[in-house]
C-alpha cells in the first residue's frame, strides 16, 4: 500500500464530522447551550 493510499484511508476515518468544526467549537457550542438553558430555568422559576 503506497503513502498516499494510506493517508487518504486515515482522512476517511477522522471524517466523522466536518473539517470546520473542531473539537473546540463543540465545546464552546455545548458550554453556550449551557448557559441558555441555566438562564432560562433561572428566569421562569422566579416567576
Amino acid at each position: 500500500m503506497s503513502k498516499t493510499a494510506f493517508k487518504s484511508q486515515q482522512e476517511q476515518e477522522t471524517r466523522s464530522f466536518p473539517k470546520w468544526l473542531k473539537p473546540y467549537h463543540l465545546l464552546f457550542f455545548a458550554t453556550t447551550v449551557v448557559l441558555i438553558f441555566g438562564a432560562m430555568i433561572k428566569h421562569f422559576s422566579t416567576i
